[in-house]
C-alpha cells in the first residue's frame, strides 16, 4: 500500500486551524485514490472564533462534534476529528451511523465495533477513541497520523 501524505487535515492540524466541516460533501477523491479535503471557507484558527454568530454552529448537520453541536466557542482539532470518525464509519458501513441524527450523536455516539465488527481491532478502537464524547479524550493528530500510517502498510 501507498503511504499516507502528511499534507491533509494534519497539516491543517499542526497549523491550529480547525476545518469544522469534515464531512462527505467536502471530500473529493483523486484518480490516484488519495483523499483531497476542500472548502476550507470554514476554517478557522484557533485564535479567532468558532462560531458563526452566538448560538450558531457552522458544519454540516449531522456530522457536528459534541462540543460543535453545544456551539462551544473554543474547537480545536479534536472537533475534527470527531467529525472524521463519523466519515470514516459512514464509509465502513454504508451509510450515516445515526441516519443524521445529530441528537444521538453528539449524546450517545455509535461504536465502530458494533456497526463494523470485521474491520480489525485497531482500526475500530481507533474509531471509537476518536469518537469519545469529550474532546480531550480523543486521540491526538500526531498520534492518528502513525496509527493511520501503520494502518495502510
Amino acid at each position: 500500500m501507498r503511504s499516507l501524505s502528511r499534507k491533509p487535515i494534519v497539516a491543517l492540524w499542526a497549523r491550529h486551524i480547525v476545518h469544522r466541516d469534515i464531512a462527505p460533501k467536502n471530500i473529493m477523491i483523486k484518480p490516484d485514490g488519495c483523499a483531497i479535503l476542500i472548502d476550507l471557507g470554514g476554517a478557522r484558527h484557533l485564535d479567532t472564533t468558532s462560531i458563526t454568530a452566538a448560538g450558531m454552529t457552522f458544519g454540516t448537520p449531522g456530522y457536528f462534534s459534541p462540543e460543535q453541536f453545544r456551539a462551544e466557542r473554543a474547537l480545536t482539532s479534536a472537533s475534527d476529528v470527531f467529525t472524521l470518525a463519523v466519515v470514516m464509519l459512514e464509509c465502513l458501513i454504508g451509510h450515516h451511523p445515526t441516519n443524521l441524527d445529530q441528537s444521538q450523536l453528539a449524546s450517545s455516539p455509535p461504536s465502530a465495533n458494533v456497526l463494523v465488527p470485521g474491520v480489525g481491532r485497531e482500526l475500530s478502537q481507533t474509531i471509537d477513541q476518536m469518537l469519545q464524547l469529550r474532546a480531550a479524550f480523543r486521540p491526538p493528530a500526531d498520534k492518528l497520523y502513525i496509527t493511520f500510517q501503520r494502518l495502510a502498510n
